[in-house]
């Protein structure tokens, strides 16, 4: 029998050995890899997937925050859908917003007749084919853009305002006051928004405009005036004097003087004319029962002020607008209280009248009252015969005010009005607080959407 040599083993199958473990280690290293591929390739659509999600529901915020700057608020739809290419699917979005007026209350959308929306909470929940949803919020500040007469005060003549008086914005700096001639501000006064006058503009003692000041003609700061905005003299000199201040920029056609401790903070700007200051036409108002019926007025037609008289202040129940023609004289005065059980509009060829200690009270909740001397061509405004004057203590509360005369408006010693002034003169005194809350007359006017300002827009929790 054969036998080993000697000193040797029997080896002859560590070879067989070595192949079976490095191909098992080779089978484990591919199989590793396979894994890890196919791991990958999960954890890329997912991601893929997930991008898509939040790319879906920020696209949805976006096309809200559009449809809110197009869509007036009694259009609006507080609920929405949108569709998207996601390759190699589809995406959607789901928008809802909730709507809030200034003091922050809920509105019902869309809003019906009440406050006009302040701002908006934006919700979208993003999703793509087989993703998991994703949910995207915005908050946004909203500012009305109105469509024919959203100003604080339009005088479509001379505009003056002096004596303690505050014109309160609507949402922030908007208080907008537009003037067809000259504009004088003086004593004390504060005005959140700005101001556009097609003649010259003054501003003195302590005035303060927080926007903005355009004029077509000169414009003069003096005694401690201050312009938190740009100034702009379209054809003249700006002027600056005693103390007063311009916190934007200063442009002139001609020259701009600043003496007396006053001061620019921005640039000074000469020798630079520039085109007209923008400007809003006094709508020409008329009475059309059709528009105030289709608001869901009932009407009262009076040939005399004493009978108007006697049913405004017994109103009944219900929205009324008062019709009053030929030009006569409405006045109401010595302690009388007027109560509003709806809403109310004053429609009148003639004048109007509130004086001593008149005040106008909304019952049962906010109502809104509309004093319209009609607009016709060819009055003679010298008369004094289609003009809106208050005097001694006129208060309004719960009512929103809108006031309308191609005439003279004077009012004095108010406390507050919230609500617009237009007219062709528009004179204010003494220590009255407007509060600018854009109104629309029926048949005049429209809100044609929102200027949208981004608070913060952020991914929560599903």
């Amino acid at each position: 029998m054969r036998g080993f040599p000697a000193g040797t083993g029997q080896e002859d199958g560590v070879a067989l050995v070595t192949v079976i473990l490095v191909s098992l280690i080779v089978f484990l290293l591919g199989a590793v890899s396979v894994g890890l591929a196919v791991h990958n390739s999960g954890a890329s659509a997912y991601e893929r997937m997930r991008l898509q999600s939040v790319n879906a529901a920020e696209a949805g915020v976006n096309e809200f925050l559009a449809y809110l700057e197009r869509t007036p608020p009694s259009e609006l739809s507080c609920d929405r859908t949108i569709s998207l290419q996601a390759f190699p699917g589809t995406a959607t979005a789901q928008v809802h917003a909730d709507l809030y007026d200034v003091s922050g209350s809920l509105l019902s959308c869309p809003p019906t007749g009440g406050p006009v929306p302040a701002s908006a909470l934006i919700t979208s929940v993003g999703s793509a084919s087989g993703g998991v949803p994703r949910k995207v919020q915005a908050q946004v500040r909203l500012t009305p853009v109105w469509r024919g007469i959203g100003a604080a005060i339009l005088a479509s003549e001379e505009l003056e305002l002096k004596n303690i008086l505050t014109v309160n914005g609507y949402s922030g700096n908007d208080a907008g006051i537009y003037v067809g001639g000259d504009a004088d501000l003086s004593n004390r006064l504060t005005v959140f928004g700005s101001l556009y006058a097609q003649g010259s503009a003054e501003l003195s003692n302590a005035a303060n405009l927080k926007g903005e000041l355009w004029a077509r003609g000169s414009v003069s700061l003096s005694n401690n005036a201050e312009v938190g905005g740009d100034v702009t003299s379209s054809q003249g000199g700006v002027s600056l004097s005693g103390g007063s201040r311009i916190g934007g920029s200063a442009r002139a056609a001609t020259t701009v003087s600043i003496s007396g401790n006053s001061r620019v903070d921005g640039l000074v700007i000469q020798g630079s004319p520039s085109g007209p200051p923008p400007s809003i036409a006094l709508p020409e108002i008329e009475f059309r029962e059709a528009d105030w019926t289709a608001a869901g007025f009932g009407i009262q037609s009076f040939s005399d002020c004493s009978s108007a008289a006697q049913f405004i202040t017994a109103l009944p129940s219900g929205n009324w607008a008062v019709r009053i023609s030929p030009a006569c004289r409405l006045a109401f005065r010595n302690n009388t209280t007027l109560g509003l059980p709806g809403d109310l509009a004053i429609v009148t060829d003639g004048s109007v009248s509130l004086a001593n200690n008149v005040t106008v009270k909304g019952v049962g909740g906010v109502r809104k009252l509309f004093i319209i001397v009609t607009w016709r061509p060819g009055l003679d405004c010298d008369s004094g015969a289609y003009d809106i004057s208050t005097a001694n203590s006129t208060g309004f509360q719960d009512v929103q005010v809108f006031l309308y005369t191609p005439c003279s408006l004077r009012l004095a010693n108010w406390n507050q009005i919230t609500g617009q002034l237009f007219a062709g003169e528009v004179n204010i005194a003494n220590q009255m607080t407007l509060n600018y809350m854009p109104l629309l007359v029926p048949g005049y006017g429209q809100l044609a959407g929102f200027k949208v300002d981004l608070v913060y827009i952020r991914e929560v929790r599903p």
